[in-house]
């Protein structure tokens, strides 16, 4: 019979045996206080770690998949090559985490705050990071094709180079991001914020940008050949070389401050 004395001790006994064996696939491990462990490449696939607290722990090339991190106290936590594909994270600390390489691919991250993290190279196709916060983060070079970044908070974020092909960004804040050279090919940036923001050379074709906020941004080089520009604000905005060929301005305000004549 399971008793309530049996039931606190539980996590205890998984916790132990994660820790002499490096591996705990699919246990429970809720609320475990694991913090400054030393768990590279631990097996913790399936794991149940709801609520767990694990600051500043090892977990670099782990493997996490499908694992239950709700909620989870990850801050500066190693997670360099790390593999969570299809993991749920929903609500969890992440704050200047190091996930550089990860493999993040179907994970769920809503509401997750990633600010100042490192998670250049890392693979967040289809990914989902609605609500998330992602401040002053880096994910240069990251391939984020079909995730969902709607109303996420990117302030100063640095993405050089990062591929986010068809992805949903509806109202994010891209305030002051450097995003050199980066592929928003078709995706949805409708009503987002890209205020000042450093977008030099990127391609923006068949993107939505409806009623988006570019004023002052650098758009020197960037392509918006068939996006949709549709009320949006240039204002001030740098432009120099960059391609509008088909795109719609009905209603934008252009960099001079002219607002475009619908045709």
């Amino acid at each position: 019979m399971l008793t309530l004395q049996n039931a606190q001790a539980e996590p205890s006994k998984y916790v132990r045996q994660l820790l002499g064996s490096n591996a705990c696939s699919e246990c429970d491990l809720r609320y475990a206080e694991l913090t400054g462990a030393e768990l590279a490449n631990a097996n913790l696939a399936g794991a149940y770690m709801v609520g767990a607290r694990l600051a500043r722990v090892d977990l670099s090339g782990a493997d996490l998949t499908s694992a239950l991190l709700m909620q989870a106290d990850l801050p500066r936590v190693d997670l360099t090559g790390a593999i969570l594909s299809k993991s749920d994270a929903e609500g969890a600390n992440l704050y200047a985490a190091t996930l550089f390489k990860a493999e993040l691919a179907f994970a769920n991250l809503r509401g997750v705050d990633l600010t100042e993290s490192e998670l250049s190279y890392a693979n967040l196709a289809a990914s989902d990071f609605t609500g998330a916060i992602l401040d002053a983060s880096f994910l240069s070079f990251t391939n984020a094709r079909n995730a969902n970044l709607t109303g996420a908070s990117m302030r100063r974020v640095r993405i050089d180079r990062a591929v986010l092909d068809n992805a949903r960004m509806q109202a994010v804040d891209l305030t002051e991001a450097r995003a050199l050279s980066v592929r928003f090919v078709g995706a949805d940036l409708r009503r987002s914020t890209l205020r000042d923001a450093d977008l030099s050379y990127s391609h923006f074709g068949n993107a939505d940008l409806s009623a988006a906020n570019l004023s002052g941004a650098d758009l020197t080089g960037a392509d918006f050949r068939g996006a949709s520009l549709r009320g949006a604000d240039l204002s001030g905005a740098q432009t120099g070389s960059a391609l509008f060929d088909g795109a719609d301005l009905c209603g934008a305000t252009m960099p001079n401050g002219a607002v475009n004549q619908c045709l």
